[in-house]
């Protein structure tokens, strides 16, 4: 496992600051990376390290906000984006991929007040919670694959191709079930892939058309997918049913607990 503690720490400082200069009266539920070293992708000298940061509104601000907390903040090893602790629940929910993750990050930092409400009831009840909306999932990322793509306007960028793939390989392991830990990290082919296009130096012309011809093939793919993903059934009222109850009670408790700290 490597070494992010560092980096961690400054972005849950980051977070605490953020709150105290904007006047908000709640506090950090916790920061979590997610990204490349989920993956098995990263590599110290050219990856960030991004967070999720979760807050926890306080009781007035919860009734009287129109808007929960949603922004991104920058710090010196990547972005933070923060999010009311109401907004994420939504997050796990809907099952956005790159927010399910933080379910199963080594990197992260929680408040100690929170530690046991996010043991006893997420942590325990995060495979229920991944596969709990298939659909949403899936053409999430899905939907990450064509924008992607669609931003790379013909480049043949190594970075589109290697998150195309990626995301690739991961809907292939969630449709089959697989642990989630495993759905989310990249194979070890994948990484020396990433490596190689990275360091590879070389001004080789042909090296951008093969991108180009990788992910006209992975678009393919994706357009394929994307009916037989309307048409599926998936089986998963009973795991909804209790990653809605596990999520909803998590919420409650945290903004309860922030009450009475």
């Amino acid at each position: 496992m490597i070494n992010l503690n560092k980096e961690i720490e400054l972005a849950y400082a980051h977070t605490q600051k953020f709150i105290e200069t904007n006047n908000l009266s709640g506090e950090v539920l916790g920061v979590f990376a997610y990204g490349s070293m989920n993956h098995n992708l990263y590599i110290e000298e050219v990856s960030d390290v991004d967070c999720y940061a979760i807050y926890v509104p306080t009781l007035g601000e919860a009734i009287l906000q129109t808007r929960a907390i949603s922004t991104t903040i920058q710090y010196p090893y990547g972005a933070i984006t923060v999010k009311d602790v109401r907004d994420a629940g939504k997050m796990l929910k809907k099952g956005a991929p790159n927010f399910l993750e933080i379910l199963y990050t080594d990197y992260y930092k929680i408040n100690p007040a929170y530690e046991i409400l996010w043991g006893l009831l997420l942590k325990p009840n995060r495979e229920t919670i991944v596969y709990s909306n298939p659909v949403g999932t899936l053409n999430a990322a899905m939907g990450h694959v064509y924008n992607n793509i669609s931003k790379d306007k013909n480049k043949g960028d190594f970075k589109t191709l290697i998150t195309a793939l990626y995301l690739s390989d991961y809907m292939s392991k969630y449709l089959m079930k697989r642990p989630y830990l495993e759905c989310i990290t990249a194979t070890e082919g994948l990484k020396e892939l990433r490596i190689s296009l990275i360091f590879d130096t070389e001004d080789d012309p042909d090296k951008s058309e093969i991108v180009k011809k990788q992910l006209d093939i992975l678009t393919q793919e994706m357009d394929f997918l994307k009916p037989i993903i309307a048409r599926s059934k998936f089986d998963n009222a009973h795991y909804q049913k209790i990653a809605n109850r596990v999520i909803d009670k998590f919420v409650y408790a945290s903004i309860k607990k922030g009450i009475k700290e």
